[in-house]
């Protein structure tokens, strides 16, 4: 264990290989020759953490190496086979697009398929390569909204949120629907899409249905092939197969 290491009480699992639990590293300019001392990476990734809205707890329940398509059960019609050959895909792109976030990635299933397990994957893995993320739930993110105008935040906090390199939406669709969170949500929604902003989404809705209940501009861009890679999780409720 290094001596900073252990000042900062961390144990040998703990410590950063690169930094040696310093939290900076010395980086030699390759034309100048010249030395200067940079954040580690694993102090930006602390730090990105503090940011995201997820409890490092959670990050390190949900992860793709703790989701088990093998254990997933058909919600109807398919066999227990097919669910988890589909299951599979749908992990495996997940975890591509984590590598490589380009674009909108849009998880759609039923309550309890694992779309939030995957969309903390997703985000604690993009935290592991430096990526600056938010997550929330749509409802739990409007209310942060709202909260902005008692402190004068509103602008800076939409405007965060527009901007972050990449934002993780849960349960769209469990929002209580009015004017202002239809306009709220466009607002946001439609600046990353024009920002062309690594995106993801998760719900319960059918979005493909276009009958469902979600405003025609939101459903447009969710479903716009150029940007955005839609998956269906064909997993039943995995809470009430364990609950049986």
């Amino acid at each position: 264990m290094t001596q900073q290491a252990e000042d900062n009480g961390a144990s040998d699992k703990d410590v950063c290989s690169i930094c040696g639990g310093a939290g900076w590293v010395a980086v030699r300019d390759g034309r100048t020759g010249r030395m200067s001392v940079k954040t580690c990476r694993c102090r930006m990734a602390e730090r990105l953490r503090k940011r995201c809205n997820v409890q490092p707890s959670q990050l390190e329940r949900y992860t793709f190496a703790t989701y088990k398509p093998e254990q997933c059960h058909p919600y109807k019609g398919d066999t227990q086979k097919d669910v988890i050959a589909q299951m599979g895909k749908v992990v495996k792109a997940c975890s591509a697009y984590a590598e490589s976030p380009s674009g909108w990635l849009v998880l759609l299933g039923k309550v309890g398929s694992g779309k939030s397990h995957l969309a903390y994957a997703i985000a604690g893995k993009l935290l592991e390569r430096g990526v600056g993320v938010y997550w929330d739930t749509v409802p739990e993110l409007l209310d942060h909204l709202r909260n902005g105008y008692k402190d004068n935040r509103y602008m800076d906090l939409l405007q965060s949120m527009m901007r972050v390199p990449a934002l993780v939406l849960d349960d769209l669709g469990a929002e209580q629907e009015t004017g202002w969170v239809t306009e709220k949500l466009f607002q946001l929604l439609n600046r990353r899409y024009m920002d062309r902003r690594s995106t993801v989404v998760t719900s319960n809705l059918n979005i493909r249905n276009s009958e469902v209940k979600l405003d025609a501009r939101i459903r447009s861009r969710l479903l716009d092939r150029r940007l955005s890679q839609v998956l269906t999780l064909a997993a039943a409720d995995y809470r009430m197969e364990v609950a049986a």
